[in-house]
């Protein structure tokens, strides 16, 4: 897979991605109004091939922010060598091609000289319902083994109701193309079997970009690679892992080591909790549960007790760090996905991403504010695997969207708004960010770096099932 922030579509004249919740393109005292235009052809959609019309008076640098009273949706910057006509190509999204909501918004373009004078110009248009788009296309694994494909499924999240085709294209060696339509409803997040997708149709093995788009927008389909095999499915023996947390100071190479070593995690379902039990016996007292499927458990002792291993795990009810007993039949061991990782601290509050062993970018985040009243509310520690991709849910006047699974409850999502009159008002949760504030979910920033542009919207898109997540205790 390419790193996707690489795979920004470009806008003319060297359009970037810069902060979100910028000042609104007001201009400095001394602003020129004549001498620079900027201006509509025509309606704008998402997701479709929208212009503006500059009208530059000399060589400089223009700036287009699209924007509400609260929020600051798209920034566009370029340069031009002389006085002229120019256009300016944008898809008509937000940042990282996130869609926009059907309203008014305001218009605010500037033109810098190369000696600093300055220009601006203001309108406001109401961008209209967006054109279709595959707003993600992600696998359950970058491996497809033959000899368990019911196990296999994808992830995919559309703008409208329609149909998509998904094309499976071997990368390396010549061969026939895999295609087949699938109905799909717009605005859930679908996941679908191999089966469902592809009927009886079974690609040799081998390497295969797999390409996922509506034909009546193929401009904006995803595509993911994956490995074909037919090799025999192993059972692995349950070991002693060692630490699972990297150790303070840990360089990159040491934590992505971390990140990719398989987890011991419990067998059963993902919001389901399984006792750590005191003593290696089902009627000892319980020290408190974990959950199913995702959440990876330090395993300290395999032998001395038969039918039963010794664990460490961060507990649910309050996040602390507990050791005990769990029936061995319950545990299976999983490895994660080989493209990212996700290490959340604690104490500093922040995500690092990482793609293939570098640390990409360092967002800010918001975790779960237990106290001695309220303990359930802690994040706990550890470390985790993500789950299943949602939408969005509300809680107490607020709206959660671009919401990862990775621990029953607890979910990593945007920070909260507030929704009124067609606008998404931040402040509340943009002011918590760098401190603890949620009941347990990790908030994650929703405007872009200003290194990689990533944000909580990012990471929706690009974050496959079963990603590592590793979060730091403080």
């Amino acid at each position: 897979m390419k790193h996707p922030a690489k795979r920004r579509r470009k806008i003319l004249l060297t359009t970037c991605l810069l902060a979100f919740l910028l000042l609104p393109g007001r201009m400095r005292a001394g602003a020129e109004a004549g001498n620079f235009h900027c201006a509509l052809p025509r309606a704008i959609r998402s997701y479709s091939d929208n212009e503006f019309l500059l009208e530059a008076p000399e060589a400089g640098r223009y700036r287009i922010i699209i924007r509400d009273e609260t929020t600051t949706y798209q920034m566009l910057t370029g340069e031009v060598e002389t006085a002229g006509a120019y256009t300016v190509r944008w898809n008509g999204t937000g940042f990282n091609d996130e869609r926009l909501e059907q309203r008014k918004y305001w218009i605010d373009a500037s033109f810098e000289t190369r000696e600093g004078k300055q220009y601006s110009d203001q309108l406001t248009h109401t961008i209209g319902y967006g054109y279709q788009a595959v707003n993600f296309a992600l696998p359950s694994s970058a491996v497809l083994n033959l000899n368990a494909i019911n196990s296999w499924f994808m992830e995919v999240k559309v703008v409208q109701d329609g149909s998509i085709i998904v094309e499976w294209t071997p990368e390396k060696e010549a061969g026939a193309v895999l295609s087949r339509r699938q109905a799909v409803a717009g605005g859930k997040v679908l996941s679908f079997r191999f089966a469902e997708l592809m009927g009886s149709s079974r690609p040799s093995p081998g390497a295969y970009l797999v390409h996922v788009y509506d034909p009546r927008n193929p401009d904006y389909g995803k595509s993911f690679s994956v490995q074909v095999t037919d090799e025999p499915i192993q059972t692995e023996k349950i070991q002693e892992t060692g630490e699972i947390l990297p150790e303070e100071g840990a360089s990159e190479r040491e934590i992505w080591d971390m990140m990719m070593r398989p987890s011991v995690v419990v067998d059963i379902g993902f919001h389901q909790h399984q006792k750590i039990y005191q003593d290696p016996d089902s009627r000892s007292p319980s020290l408190g549960t974990v959950h199913g499927q995702t959440q990876g458990l330090k395993v300290l002792d395999t032998q001395s007790e038969p039918g039963w291993v010794r664990v460490g795990a961060w507990v649910h009810e309050n996040g602390q760090y507990t050791e005990g007993w769990v029936p061995s039949e319950k545990l299976i061991l999983k490895h994660p996905e080989t493209d990212y990782g996700l290490l959340f601290d604690k104490q500093k509050q922040t995500l690092d991403v990482f793609y293939r062993g570098k640390r990409l970018d360092t967002l800010k985040i918001s975790t779960g504010s237990g106290d001695s009243e309220h303990p359930d509310r802690e994040t706990p520690a550890g470390s985790y695997l993500t789950g299943t991709h949602r939408g969005s849910f509300s809680s107490n006047g607020k709206k959660f969207d671009y919401v990862i699974q990775y621990d029953g409850g607890n979910m990593i999502h945007q920070i909260p708004y507030r929704w009124g009159n067609g606008k998404k008002d931040f402040s509340p949760g943009a002011a918590d960010l760098g401190q603890k504030a949620s009941h347990g979910c990790i908030r994650v920033q929703a405007e872009p770096t200003a290194k990689e542009g990533l944000n909580a919207y990012w990471l929706w898109t690009h974050i496959p099932f079963q990603t590592r997540v590793i979060i730091l205790d403080d």
